[in-house]
């Protein structure tokens, strides 16, 4: 409602007065850094030359603090934020209305998930340059509220995509559906002006297409059975998977789901060796962990040399993997800004037993590792390292 009484067509939610109030009140923390658990620019255990930071902390308070010095200078933001899915962290704000007014269990409150997330993306907005972009990653829980907000914070103008990730194989349980079987996210675009926008049309060049059919021993048998050579085999399977093929095909807004796209997610590739359960030696699956391939396709789309890529719900890392591996692929000398708040894991948890006593002991740890065989792999001049910060 406005002030002048007349309606007009907005989403509100009870606290959400709040929620913008938060975002423009300042903070009382300051960035701490901590040199010992910093990483060289060259991968050095306890160096502090590195471009990038690493901060430990509630990230409303590294936003507003990290306004003072990159505010209009970050080209890439992208997030996976809680999916609100009843059993994710979410963020403990001090909101002004009692959890009860609802009805619902405090983690299934969209309310409380808006009221998280709101001032967050106002205040992301803000370190956003003009030709920068946003990405989220979302789930069906809160995907409708997500679009709502960000027209309203970034401008419906500045949509872009809706990008569609298909998850993994079906199997198990998914097949029980009784409906259709979900198995995708999303992924929200959006621009900060644009007509500014920085977007690199991309392709999938032939040699890289998803192949068709594989050489599997099934089909050499009978490709034998059916009087090929072994040569004339590997010459029909190269027709059908290449020659036979366009020389590049544009990359739509569907992921990993078309004949041409072979960019697979975690889940997929099973045996993968970012898989954070075989990086850091510990037997737990991290649920939700984002495909490196698919980060570096955001990056390479949005960003150039001497960019900043912020992701502040940095979790196990995946972001600080991609943005490396992306700066030795092209010779770009990106820099990352990852905030992650500090989560104890489970006292139970294998994680625990490893070691890793909150979430960020696992980010940091994937980063160095990450660098690490990046390094031995490539031996590309790139930057390995991290500041890490804490909040205090």
């Amino acid at each position: 409602m406005r002030a002048d009484g007349l309606e007009r067509y907005e989403l509100t939610w009870p606290g959400k007065g709040s929620a913008i109030a938060l975002s423009g009140s300042p903070t009382e923390r300051s960035m701490l850094l901590d040199p010992r658990r910093s990483l060289g620019r060259d991968g050095s255990r306890g160096s502090a030359d590195s471009g990038n930071l690493y901060i430990e902390g509630d990230n409303l308070d590294a936003l507003k603090l990290l306004k003072k010095e990159y505010s209009g200078r970050v080209k890439l933001i992208y997030i996976d934020p809680p999916y609100n899915t009843g059993s994710d962290f979410i963020y403990g704000d001090n909101f002004s209305r009692p959890r009860a007014r609802c009805g619902e269990e405090g983690g299934r409150l969209h309310g409380d998930w808006l009221s998280m997330l709101y001032p967050r993306l106002r205040l992301a907005r803000e370190l956003l340059s003009e030709d920068g972009a946003v990405f989220v990653s979302i789930d069906y829980n809160e995907s409708a509220n997500l679009r709502l907000i960000m027209d309203e914070i970034f401008g419906g103008e500045n949509f872009q995509r809706e990008i569609i990730w298909r998850m993994g194989w079906l199997s198990g349980f998914k097949t029980a559906a009784a409906n259709f079987i979900r198995n995708h996210d999303s992924i929200l675009f959006y621009s900060k002006n644009r007509e500014k926008l920085d977007f690199k049309k991309m392709y999938i060049e032939n040699k890289d297409f998803k192949p068709l059919i594989k050489s599997t021993p099934q089909l050499r048998e009978k490709l034998r059975e059916l009087g090929l050579t072994q040569r004339q085999g590997r010459e029909l399977i190269k027709f059908i998977n290449h020659t036979n093929r366009p020389e590049r095909y544009p990359i739509e807004d569907t992921w990993n789901c078309s004949e041409y796209d072979g960019l697979n997610s975690i889940a997929i590739v099973s045996f993968s060796g970012e898989k954070i359960s075989k990086l850091l030696g510990i037997d737990q699956e991290f649920k939700g962990q984002k495909s490196v391939k698919m980060l570096m396709r955001i990056i390479k789309a949005v960003t150039g040399g001497g960019d900043i890529v912020l992701d502040f719900f940095s979790g196990s890392g995946s972001t600080a993997h991609a943005v490396m591996e992306q700066n030795a692929a092209d010779g770009a000398g990106r820099r990352f800004i990852m905030v992650q708040l500090p989560e104890e894991t489970p006292p139970d948890s294998a994680a625990r037993k490893g070691g890793y006593g909150t979430i960020c002991d696992i980010g940091e740890e994937r980063i160095r590792r990450a660098g690490d065989r990046l390094r031995e792999r490539t031996g590309a001049d790139i930057d390995y390292g991290f500041r890490l910060f804490t909040l205090k």
